[in-house]
């Protein structure tokens, strides 16, 4: 899918009027960002085909992927995620509000002077799209590592339930980034292209597409058919329809999971409740989501978290039963 979503937005430029030779493809995601650039996926500087969707502060340098995911246990409040939920949305967007109920260290707030929102990260205050903007410059930089040529255009993946305003707000960030966006294309709709691309139809032929990310879920019913070209015979398609579920995804089971993870802990220390202290509840979501992809393969885990919280170390472990009653 992730290979699919890079391709095919790429493939819908690949002849654009205006364009330069290179052109990237990037989907940004809710917890990963993936480039593509022609027909390889561009690895980053941990050789990774995928970037964790984070950026962090320390000591005045700025971290970008894996080494920002090494400061969530360290320094949380130095961490920015979740970009994707806040850019172009006010303080009073369901999908904002609810970021207070995800343990997140860094919560964005809104200054009501210039009337956006803002998070602040080792003393400085950065908006959503100033954020989102160093993020692309990243996916430049890895390019020009990976290609050994910089990249000026591209095309960008979102989610269908973007509105006007994210999108014209992901623009103005890309314009911070001077990356010349091409086009935006819906995560499904993508997949549909690369789909199209891919085989030829002498009839109608409808599919479903579904994509659940970390953010959400979408679904897509595309109809595809035969269209002549100069003589040859190739697919076109159109979207009969789409819907979506913004609170439905991998981070709704890690929240479960991370509720699992507080409430041992609390039970194995006997005393207080460590979901009202952010610190210690940032680590145990980072832990929440290793322990989701391991009980995909395994029946239970153990979890060992050291100096969880008022120097205790957390010592337990979680059933794949447990998880699958949490998430009924």
């Amino acid at each position: 899918m992730a290979r699919a979503l890079g391709l095919a937005a790429l493939a819908a430029l690949a002849f654009a009027p205006g364009a330069s030779a290179s052109v990237i493809g990037i989907d940004m995601g809710t917890q990963y960002m993936k480039v593509a650039s022609g027909l390889d996926i561009v690895v980053n500087f941990e050789s990774k085909r995928k970037s964790d969707n984070l950026i962090a502060f320390y000591r005045g340098e700025r971290k970008f992927a894996a080494e920002a995911a090494n400061l969530i246990r360290r320094k949380p409040d130095n961490v920015a995620a979740r970009l994707a939920s806040m850019i172009g949305r006010n303080a009073d967007h369901p999908a904002v509000q609810g970021l207070a109920d995800q343990y997140l260290q860094v919560l964005p707030a809104f200054n009501e002077s210039a009337g956006v929102l803002e998070m602040e990260l080792e003393g400085a205050s950065y908006t959503p799209q100033e954020l989102t903007a160093m993020l692309l410059q990243f996916a430049q930089a890895i390019t020009k590592d990976h290609t050994g040529s910089g990249v000026r255009d591209a095309v960008l993946t979102v989610p269908a339930w973007y509105t006007q305003s994210e999108r014209v707000a992901l623009l103005d960030a890309a314009d911070l980034a001077k990356l010349n966006v091409l086009t935006l294309i819906d995560t499904t709709t993508a997949v549909a292209l690369q789909w199209a691309i891919d085989r030829v139809y002498e009839e109608d032929h409808y599919v479903l597409f579904y994509d659940m990310g970390a953010g959400g879920t979408e679904v897509s019913v595309a109809r595809f058919y035969p269209m002549s070209d100069k003589g040859k015979n190739v697919s076109a398609f159109e979207v009969m329809g789409k819907g979506w579920d913004e609170t439905l995804g991998g981070f709704a089971f890690d929240l479960r999971l991370t509720d699992i993870l507080a409430e041992k802990f609390n039970k194995q220390v006997g005393k207080g409740d460590v979901r009202k202290h952010p610190r210690p509840m940032a680590k145990l979501r980072e832990q929440s989501r290793k322990v989701k992809e391991i009980l995909s393969a395994n029946v239970e885990i153990p979890v060992n978290v050291d100096g969880l919280h008022n120097d205790i170390d957390f010592r337990g472990h979680v059933t794949r039963r447990e998880f699958a009653e949490k998430t009924r």
